[in-house]
């Protein structure tokens, strides 16, 4: 059977398919428009409406002259938002993040020039880049890095790093010290109400802050420094997250002097194992995390190089829900660096960027996006018209010949390194089958 066989049969089926009860609403995956390489991506609402704002450039199609900077989505295609940035940004350097100074959360991106000696930061108006201080983003005598903000009880700040291993809050106009780390640094900043009242955490490579014991994590009140259950140890400091009243911690391998299987809880008492964590078989990182309800509710999906969570076979994606772990079928193909939920129309979705060449069972190029059912999502509707016609059909028929993960309509295989995809004829049935169906 050739493929233009395959669809007119499976149109045809679908057509004189009878009438039958709408189906239930399921995930899926689907490329996000231009696959473009992400060092960073967020979700924000600049006055206009919401948006995913990428900090990358363009992997296909190419883009004459593409010295990038950031790029937003909202729901059609990605724009290119440069006005503003300096020629020249490195890109392997930039990244966007919101930060409140106490104004108000705003838009910051970030970056270096060619060199790697010229640090530079923008702040988003609305219709362009504009000059924040230069100190916020700044390597040199009096600057500091900015990562995150935090309400201490007396309004919104932003905190960082500053040399020489110095955790810093922004007054306004300058730096102030607020804790130093030894030996090393911080590498992660979160914010988490254990209870107490929301606090802000840091972890990385250290054994006290300003002279208190606290053992690669530690938390800050807006007044004194304490140590967190007693530390933890972690392999390489990369994300923290909070889900469902407690903080999670990726990479670990040690926490209040008991064994974690590279991911850790705690949940303001006790530092605990994320059901049975994930077995270390060969190479196993975990990079990101984020919140997603995909309609089955909220969710910790954990992104990494790891084949199961909790022993359940997962391709580097799964899911906590707070009870057990769940697979993300089929998975995704190597590193997911950055994640963001925004609604496009599709559905609200998980945005997931990093350095990965497949995913759901298709070409990935480093950006997909997961729908979920929260917000419901008709699959059926490929051209997303409102309506479900043979031209759903074409639109299905050259997301096949795309190898977009859109067109695993069945949701099979893990894909490469394999070198197998998920996407067959098969998937021309499946579609049909959900087209006679109809809309959830």
């Amino acid at each position: 059977m050739n493929l233009r066989a395959a669809v007119l049969g499976a149109a045809a089926a679908g057509a004189l398919a009878p009438p039958c009860a709408a189906q239930p609403c399921r995930p899926y995956w689907t490329l996000a428009g231009a696959q473009i390489v992400t060092y960073g991506m967020v979700t924000f609402d600049d006055g206009s409406g919401p948006a995913v704002y990428n900090a990358g450039y363009y992997w296909w199609p190419p883009i004459p002259g593409n010295r990038f900077p950031v790029h937003r989505w909202r729901g059609s295609q990605w724009e290119q938002i440069a006005d503003g940035v300096p020629d020249g940004v490195v890109q392997a350097s930039q990244s966007v993040r919101v930060l409140d100074d106490g104004s108000g959360p705003r838009l910051y991106l970030t970056g270096l020039l060619p060199g790697y000696t010229t640090w530079f930061i923008r702040r988003w108006n609305g219709a362009a880049w504009e000059p924040a201080n230069p100190l916020l983003w700044s390597g040199d005598p009096g600057g500091g890095v900015a990562r995150i903000s935090y309400d201490d009880g007396s309004g919104p700040a932003i905190y960082g790093m500053a040399a020489p291993n110095r955790i810093v809050r922004w007054t306004g106009s300058a730096w102030q010290t607020i804790g130093e780390v030894y030996p090393a640094n911080v590498h992660m900043f979160e914010v988490f109400d254990d209870g107490t009242g929301a606090a802000l955490y840091i972890n990385g490579d250290f054994i006290s802050v300003s002279g208190v014991q606290a053992r690669d994590i530690a938390r800050w009140d807006g007044h004194q420094w304490s140590a967190v259950g007693g530390g933890i140890v972690i392999r390489e400091a990369r994300d923290m997250c909070v889900y469902n009243g407690a903080l999670y911690v990726a990479d670990m391998t040690m926490g209040g002097g008991q064994p974690i299987n590279r991911l850790g809880r705690w949940d303001g008492t006790s530092w605990s194992n994320v059901g049975a964590g994930f077995t270390v078989t060969g190479f196993l990182e975990l990079y990101s995390m984020e919140v997603f309800d995909d309609g089955t509710g909220p969710a910790l999906f954990v992104a990494g190089l790891f084949e199961d969570a909790g022993g359940v076979p997962a391709r580097n994606l799964a899911k906590w829900d707070g009870q057990r772990w769940h697979a993300v079928p089929p998975g995704i193909g190597y590193i997911v660096s950055s994640m963001a939920v925004y609604d496009d129309g599709r559905g609200e979705s998980l945005f997931l960027g990093g350095d990965f060449v497949s995913a759901g069972g298709g070409i990935g190029n480093g950006l997909v996006q997961y729908v979920g059912c929260k917000t419901g999502n008709c699959y059926a509707d490929c051209n997303r018209d409102g309506a479900l016609t043979l031209a759903d059909f074409t639109c299905f028929q050259q997301k096949y010949a795309s190898m977009d993960p859109y067109a695993n309509c069945n949701k099979d295989a893990f894909g490469p390194p394999a070198g197998v995809y998920g996407i067959n004829l098969a998937d021309f049935g499946c579609f049909a089958t959900k087209f006679a169906m109809g809309c959830p």
